[in-house]
């Protein structure tokens, strides 16, 4: 029976439980990063969970907040499950599930990989006060640092080590970074395109998709607009992601205005299509 550990980047709870695992497991399990963009590709349970490869073995699934009852149940029925979860994202599923709402998965996970002994890491009281409280500052900067890392186990770990070290050093590198990731708004915010359709007034700015929610936040506090289109590319070879947000009109005139009928289950706040579609379909307003 193999040890399968399945975790998300969605948010920085997850990966940290799977950190946790791969400090008792190290190479004797498989981990497996999940991306909410299969669950929507692979829409059958059953079909998503044979993509997984999920078959006979012992699977944790850490604090992944996308995973419908129906796909747990259908891990269930194949392996040995265990559920590990902050209670906002527990489904019902009746494997064993570890949850509590004043923990997050991360916390959870500490004690459950056999670390119960071991002082616990700040970043993860730190991850449960941003992602699951209104958060302090001082916790937005650990993780505004926290997030150039990359997700890899052994860089987390002199990650970890360095905030335990020092806080308050780490929260300062948190808040230089902060500076920049603002100033790269203030450029793109600057080189945004307006235009018009029908009586709807909209804007759209290039950026990458780190940017897009800061600036679907700066556009709204400064600016009124209708639509918003955000979008990115790195090469015509590739699929452009982009995003939408929509203020005063319904969703399905903007699907026809721009796509006709060619994005079945049209969600505005996040699509992804062909570059020739994209621009075919944008190209009137840039």
């Amino acid at each position: 029976m193999q040890i399968k550990i399945l975790y998300s980047i969605s948010g920085f709870d997850s990966f940290a439980a799977a950190y946790c695992a791969w400090l008792k497991y190290e190479n004797a399990a498989d981990y497996q990063e999940v991306l909410y963009s299969q669950v929507r590709r692979y829409k059958s349970p059953k079909i998503f969970v044979d993509f997984l490869n999920l078959d006979g073995d012992e699977v944790f699934v850490l604090g992944i907040p996308f995973f419908s009852r129906e796909i747990l149940d259908e891990i269930d029925s194949r392996c040995k499950l265990t559920i590990v979860s902050n209670k906002r994202f527990i489904t019902g599923c009746e494997a064993l599930t570890i949850g509590s709402d004043k923990q997050a998965a991360c916390q959870l996970s500490w004690e459950l990989f056999g670390h119960k002994d071991k002082k616990q890491p700040l970043l993860f009281s730190t991850i449960y006060d941003c992602e699951y409280t209104s958060g302090t500052e001082h916790s937005r900067l650990v993780l505004r640092n926290m997030g150039t890392y990359s997700y890899k186990f052994y860089l987390w770990k002199k990650a970890l080590a360095a905030l335990d070290s020092n806080p308050l050093s780490f929260a300062q590198e948190g808040k230089a970074i902060e500076r920049a990731f603002q100033g790269n708004i203030d450029r793109h915010l600057c080189l945004k395109h307006e235009f018009s359709m029908g009586n709807l007034k909209g804007c759209a700015v290039n950026a990458h998709i780190m940017y897009h929610t800061e600036l679907f936040n700066r556009i709204n506090d400064t600016c009124t607009y209708d639509l918003v289109v955000l979008y990115y590319t790195l090469s015509k070879s590739l699929n452009i992601a982009f995003s939408m947000k929509i203020n005063n009109t319904d969703s399905e005139i903007i699907q026809n205005h721009f796509f006709g009928n060619s994005v079945p289950g049209f969600n505005p706040n996040r699509c992804v299509l062909p570059y020739d579609k994209f621009y075919n379909a944008i190209s009137n307003v840039l």
